[in-house]
């Protein structure tokens, strides 16, 4: 399907002249000076012996760059992707640099490369690929840098630098349009107050319809259902009929800048972001009968043998099935299409539902997602002398997701995932910048201080209820690191970086993962195991014999996992560069 926008260019006013990135002198047939902060100090991108991508308010603009996940099309060796599996929200970024990154935000699993916003590391992919309204520039540092940014940078960073407010007044903004009712809205306005205190205020919108249709399948009334609703699940929103796809979003950043053009500056910054959208599109293109497929269409067939998918046997779906309060809330499907009811037939889950057009599914299920994210942060920088200057960042920052998805392409309930996340962070960083020798040595020395909780709720719905895993998680980190590096360039041509980073975290998980069926005692139960003759309440007996020595729950299969790490590293670093210069 082809998506096409545009954009209203009447509305892209600027009232003041063209900026270039960092105020530098607008080009003049040379390579315009692009600075960036990659090494914790203002440099021209040309002297960082760092692979790094550095984009400014222009270029992002020039390209239609309008989320973090767009670089992806104008960055080398980078993959970005807005929603990973099963995330069912644009808003969930996926990143990876040369390779090396991550597409899973459960809460055991650390992103692999770090997204940091004006400094302020988010440590969630939830959220993360924030919207740029109002970006100065964006720095796509390639490789790893635990030595200056710390924790989860194996596979590099993304440094987003919003832009501060500027000493005259200013308005610029956009709209854009386009098919599936496309309406997105972004303006940046520069207020100055008084001398030396400026403020500046940013927002952007997006609204659009969803592209992939919700059809029903033909015949679907004629056979029997169990409403998603009988299952366990984060929430039940946009359930029946509709699209995929679609997008109400919206974010606002504010800023309040203090310069007292001596050797003082403070920033003050807060920003909020809320997104309500169904789930990201998807289609079935092919089923196959191996596991769930093929033991539930032998169960509602009445059929137990070996040759049906190599799943969990067909019998364990005797007796009923698991749901709200009980593991046999709701009736059996074992045998319905053969027990001479016609009213319980069940429809069987294969290519009847792989769809003709490619922007249609016959998934009827939930459809939704939810994040609210919004943080602040604090910035602070003194002038020690000319040649030396400290500075603190301290941030807090909180997001809360709540998100469900049909993605069997089926009325059946034979995949449904749905989460809930609230995950709250705060940092400090102090650093002291400087620079000797007529600048040919530079040093930063940093500390660092991080703390984030959270919890993560998962539910999944498999093969109409025959596996329902249930798993709260919780989180907990403190981590906190020591930090420095010094550049040497005693020539033009020549330069020696030496750097090292302490780091000691830790950072506590413990997750539990149950089965609302019983899936594992109805099995032991129809194969004879003595201690589960009776599973109506599951005894201790029973339990023992499933391998699950804990009870939790008296409907549930439990199996905790509890960890505990303490971690204390360093990292030394060492290079050189040699650099040649050409006209």
């Amino acid at each position: 399907m082809k998506f096409a926008s545009v954009s209203v260019a009447a509305m892209a006013v600027a009232i003041t002249m063209p900026a270039y990135a960092q105020d530098a002198a607008a080009p003049t047939g040379g390579i315009a000076e692009i600075v960036v902060t990659a090494q914790k100090r203002a440099e021209n991108v040309q002297d960082v012996p760092i692979a790094i991508s550095a984009f400014s308010a222009d270029s992002l603009q020039e390209r239609a760059v309008s989320s973090v996940a767009s670089l992806s099309n104008i960055s080398p060796n980078v993959t970005l992707d807005a929603g990973t599996p099963f995330s069912g929200s644009s808003a969930v970024l996926s990143a990876y640099i040369r390779g090396i990154g991550a597409n899973d935000f459960a809460f055991n699993i650390d992103p692999g490369v770090g997204v940091y916003l004006d400094g302020v590391y988010l440590a969630r992919s939830v959220g993360a690929n924030q919207d740029l309204p109002d970006v100065e520039r964006i720095e796509v540092l390639k490789g790893p840098q635990g030595t200056l940014f710390g924790r989860n940078t194996i596979g590099g960073a993304i440094s987003i630098v919003t832009h501060d407010p500027g000493d005259e007044f200013r308005f610029k903004g956009d709209v854009t349009t386009g098919r599936f009712g496309l309406l997105q809205t972004r303006g940046t306005a520069d207020i100055p107050l008084t001398d030396g205190l400026a403020a500046s205020v940013s927002f952007a919108t997006k609204n659009r319809g969803g592209y992939v249709k919700r059809i029903p399948f033909p015949g679907a009334s004629n056979f029997d259902s169990t409403p998603i609703t009988n299952y366990k699940a984060a929430g039940y929103d946009n359930i029946g009929y509709g699209t995929e796809g679609g997008d109400d979003s919206w974010n606002l950043r504010g800023k309040l800048r203090y310069d007292n053009s001596s050797n003082f500056r403070v920033t003050l910054s807060g920003d909020y972001m809320k997104v309500d959208q169904s789930q990201l599109a998807n289609r079935l293109i092919r089923t196959t009968p191996a596991v769930f497929a093929g033991t539930y269409n032998c169960a509602i067939q009445g059929i137990v043998s070996d040759a049906c998918g190599g799943g969990p046997p067909s019998f364990a779906y005797i007796g009923g099935i698991g749901g709200l309060n009980s593991i046999f809330d709701n009736p059996t499907v074992f045998g319905v299409n053969v027990d001479a009811n016609p009213n319980n037939n069940r429809l069987p889950y294969d290519d009847r539902f792989v769809t003709k057009d490619i922007d249609t599914s016959y998934a009827n299920g939930n459809n939704y997602s939810k994040l609210t994210s919004y943080g602040g942060s604090g910035t602070i920088e003194f002038d020690l002398s000319d040649t030396m200057m400290i500075k603190s960042i301290t941030a807090y920052r909180e997001l809360h997701w709540n998100v469900g998805m049909d993605i069997d392409g089926s009325p059946l309930n034979f995949l449904h995932t749905s989460f809930t996340m609230n995950q709250y962070q705060f940092s400090q960083e102090l650093q002291l910048n400087g620079s000797a020798l007529d600048k040919k040595l530079n040093y930063v020395l940093g500390a660092y201080f991080f703390k984030e909780a959270g919890d993560l709720h998962d539910y999944v719905t498999f093969a109409e209820g025959l596996l329902q895993v249930d798993g709260p998680n919780d989180l907990s980190t403190k981590n906190y690191a020591f930090f420095g590096q010094i550049d040497y360039k005693p020539t033009e041509q020549f330069g020696i970086t030496i750097g090292g980073r302490y780091t000691k975290e830790n950072k506590e998980f413990e997750g539990f993962q149950s089965d609302a069926n019983g899936l594992t005692y109805k099995i032991l139960n129809q194969v004879g195991v003595p201690p589960c003759a009776s599973i109506n309440p599951i005894s201790d007996a029973c339990r023992l014999a499933a391998g699950f020595p804990m009870r939790v729950s008296h409907c549930a299969t439990i199996s905790p996992v509890r960890r505990r790490r303490c971690l204390a590293t360093s990292r030394p670093r060492s290079a050189f560069s040699i650099i040649r210069q050409t006209t």
